[in-house]
């Protein structure tokens, strides 16, 4: 999958004050993440950023069978089941705030190449504070 891909948004996400901070697809290794933007940036406003990357193959009983190939609904569903899933997976990282009091927003791109989804996100809003995650536990 190439080209461009439309970056969405929800929430508060205007880039003048607002900190972004990259969460991933598992929740457990992006709170440590979050919460040290959170201390570290407190007052700021929040925006979670975060690239879905598509699944490519549907496994079957019989093996692995390119998407291209299934039917166009589908193909349709599976990725309807994945967008549910990534909002189920930001609205966890949005309940963590909340819990602290903090109100949020969300940007998302779906791309195969998280580190040029991130750099389109950051082209096309102007990002000036992005806190990515590195082993923040082991430190």
């Amino acid at each position: 999958m190439g080209g461009e891909r439309e970056v969405e948004t929800e929430g508060l996400c205007d880039v003048e004050n607002t900190v972004f901070v990259a969460v991933g697809k598992n929740v457990k290794d992006s709170k440590s993440t979050l919460l040290w933007a959170l201390q570290s940036f407190s007052g700021n406003k929040i925006c979670l950023l975060h690239v879905h990357q598509p699944a490519h193959l549907v496994t079957l009983m019989d093996g692995k069978l390119s998407s291209s190939k299934l039917k166009q609904q589908a193909v349709k569903a599976c990725r309807e089941l994945e967008q549910q899933k990534m909002q189920k997976l930001l609205n966890q990282y949005l309940l963590i705030l909340a819990q602290v009091g903090v109100q949020a927003g969300k940007v998302w791109i779906e791309m195969d190449n998280v580190e040029k989804g991130i750099i389109q996100i950051i082209a096309q809003y102007g990002i000036r504070w992005l806190v990515m995650g590195a082993a923040a536990d082991k430190h």
